[in-house]
């Protein structure tokens, strides 16, 4: 690297990626020979030989990567995809979810610009979705496969693994089900069945059934589409895991920036207003019912109208920007916000907890702590208890963001703090020579409500820990 100038981009115990910085094949193949001289100098029983050249490559994780080989014959380029480690090429994946995995692949090793490449994604995905809403796609690209290591009723933890319970089902029918044997599934929709693992059946009963039994299409989204694409779209620019939920039909908030929540520093909850619109961009918003029946979202005591100039561009926040002579209604207001506030403390209090690894499905409300490893240390922690499953328990809805969701709702109605931004903002523009802006005027039923529901979060916000 410090030698020949050139980037090492990954390395491990057996190989290394080096970027040669080369446009052309035999450039590329001239640089790999000078650094494997180089490095060969080095050691007397090792030798570093090339391996490959790949253009472009997609570098994921240790030892998981996919990639275009290139190679050369009678002048004639050519490229053959290759994949290492990924996720797609497990077998616990339905054929759907390979198949999207694949495809996602395909976009990116394309070639083409990152804007290209980021709205080909969203596309496909928006329209796989509507295929399976529409059932357009064969039962068959649901099916799920996995191995028996061992006797189906020596299995400790069978009831959550699907496999474990179809093939049980299959013994139970007459049907010779031994160690080895890969087992078929699909997970069915059922309403007074939680666990996924009890919704398994076996394809065949599926067809039978004739309508009977039907496909959990929410499960497959989340479960199979979503974290497959989710890691392979990891390091591309434009979009994210909330993103692809939005365009698979999915809750964004769900999976907004989930893998790094647990993560994340407590100190940004008490950051600076310049940065308010990043603090928020994960909670929930408020919505209200406007006078003419439609539902919109409430923005704050403030509103700046589009298209509108001069002193009169604000208007109350309690008028419909977008629709003449509509408003919130105040009462009907406070029950929004009450309900938004039992719904985000319920879903506190219920204490769910989530696997950290974005492939896991496992969720529980039981905490077991035991001793799990990263490289040379130990941690005594919540471990996932899911077979041949690495990361760890955390909550799906911590005191970070409850907080920051009952932050964002006193925010709203903070009508002191509005009129004092207002005042500097018309002190600044006054020094500039521009008009200033006239304050809306509310009436008195709007500022009780807003003065009500501002003292009620207060309330809850000093409640908080934050606040000790």
């Amino acid at each position: 690297q410090n030698k020949l100038n050139l980037e090492v981009v990954y390395g491990d115990t057996d190989s290394i990626f080096v970027n040669s910085g080369c446009d052309t094949y035999e450039e590329a193949v001239k640089t790999a020979n000078e650094a494997r001289k180089e490095l060969n100098k080095m050691w007397r029983l090792l030798e570093v030989g090339l391996d490959g050249i790949y253009c472009p490559l997609l570098l994921l994780n240790k030892k998981k990567y996919a990639a275009l080989s290139v190679t050369e014959r009678d002048g004639k380029i050519t490229k053959v995809k290759e994949k290492k480690g990924l996720d797609i090429v497990r077998r616990d994946w339905c054929v759907l979810a390979k198949r999207a995995g694949d495809k996602i692949l395909d976009f990116i090793l394309s070639g083409n610009p990152v804007e290209d490449v980021v709205e080909n994604i969203h596309t496909y995905l928006r329209q796989l979705a509507t295929d399976m809403e529409n059932n357009s796609l064969p039962l068959s690209d649901y099916v799920i496969t996995k191995g028996l290591t061992k006797e189906p009723e020596e299995y400790s933890d069978g009831k959550t693994q699907p496999h474990v319970q179809v093939a049980i089902k299959m013994k139970e029918r007459g049907r010779p089900v031994r160690a080895g044997d890969h087992i078929p599934y699909v997970i069915c929709a059922d309403p007074n069945i939680t666990m996924f693992a009890q919704r398994a059946h076996d394809p065949e009963l599926v067809e039978e059934a004739a309508g009977k039994l039907t496909l959990d299409k929410k499960w497959y989204l989340e479960s199979q589409l979503h974290p497959v694409v989710s890691r392979i779209c990891a390091v591309i620019e434009g979009t994210d895991s909330g993103r692809i939920a939005e365009c698979l039909g999915l809750d964004a908030t769900k999976f907004h920036k989930n893998e790094s929540r647990s993560q994340s520093n407590f100190d940004s909850v008490f950051a600076q207003p310049a940065v308010e619109v990043d603090r928020f961009a994960s909670v929930e918003r408020l919505m209200g019912t406007c006078s003419d029946g439609l539902t919109r979202e409430f923005k704050g005591p403030y509103v700046l109208q589009d298209g509108v100039a001069g002193a009169n561009s604000l208007i109350c926040g309690m008028r419909c920007a977008d629709a003449a002579g509509a408003s919130f209604n105040p009462r009907a207001l406070r029950l929004q916000v009450d309900n938004l506030l039992r719904r985000c403390l319920s879903r506190y209090h219920d204490g769910w907890m989530c696997c950290s690894d974005s492939m896991c499905v496992h969720r529980t409300r039981n905490i077991m702590c035991d001793v799990y490893h990263e490289g040379n240390t130990s941690f005594f922690g919540l471990k996932c208890p899911m077979p041949e499953c690495g990361g760890r328990m955390r909550l799906e809805y911590t005191s970070e963001q409850l907080y920051l969701q009952i932050l964002y709702l006193k925010r709203l109605f903070d009508l002191k703090d509005a009129e004092k931004k207002l005042s500097i903002e018309n002190s600044e523009r006054k020094e500039r020579g521009f008009v200033s802006l006239k304050a809306p005027v509310f009436s008195n039923e709007e500022r009780l409500a807003m003065e009500v529901m501002h003292e009620d979060c207060h309330r809850l916000l000093q409640e908080s820990a934050f606040n000790m």
